[in-house]
C-alpha cells in the first residue's frame, strides 16, 4: 500500500502515471470478475467450468478463470461475482479505449441513453424483448 501511496503522490502534482501504473498489482490480485463487467456469455455455462474472458473489441483473450455460477444465475443476478480469475493473459500496457468497442457495446450505450436499459445494463420496462443487430 505504501508503494501505491507513493505512486499517487508522484501522480498528483506532475500528472505522470508511469510510476502509478508500474506499481499496480497484476490482474490476478483482483481475483474476481463482477457481473456488471459481463457483456455476453454462452448458453450452457456450468459452475466450476474453466472459462476464457475475451474483449469485445477484436475478441482477444483477457484472462482465464473458473465460473462461480450457471448461465441462468448470471442472467438473473445483479452485481454478483461471476468468476474467479486464475491467470491474466492480456499485456499490461494496452491503449485504454475500451469505450470504443464493437457494435454491441455501442448499442448498449445508446439504449442506456434512450432509457431502454438500466444504467447497469439491465432490462427495464422499456427494454425490447430481443435486440437484433
Amino acid at each position: 500500500m505504501h508503494d501505491v501511496l507513493d505512486a499517487q503522490w508522484q501522480f498528483d502534482p506532475n500528472k505522470d502515471e508511469t510510476y502509478l501504473r508500474s506499481d499496480l498489482p497484476p490482474g490476478e490480485a483482483a481475483g474476481v470478475l463482477q457481473e456488471a463487467g459481463v457483456l455476453g456469455y454462452e448458453d450452457a455455462i456450468e459452475m466450476n467450468q474453466d472459462i476464457v474472458v475475451i474483449t469485445t473489441k477484436g475478441g482477444k483473450a483477457i484472462c482465464t478463470g473458473v465460473v462461480l455460477m450457471t448461465t441462468a444465475e448470471i442472467s438473473t443476478r445483479d452485481h454478483s461475482v461471476v468468476a474467479k480469475i486464475k491467470r491474466v493473459i492480456m499485456e499490461r500496457r494496452l491503449p485504454r479505449k475500451w469505450g470504443l468497442g464493437p457494435e454491441v457495446s455501442q448499442k448498449k450505450k445508446m439504449m442506456i441513453q434512450k432509457g431502454l436499459l438500466h444504467k447497469h445494463v439491465k432490462a427495464n420496462g422499456s427494454t425490447p424483448t430481443r435486440i437484433t443487430g
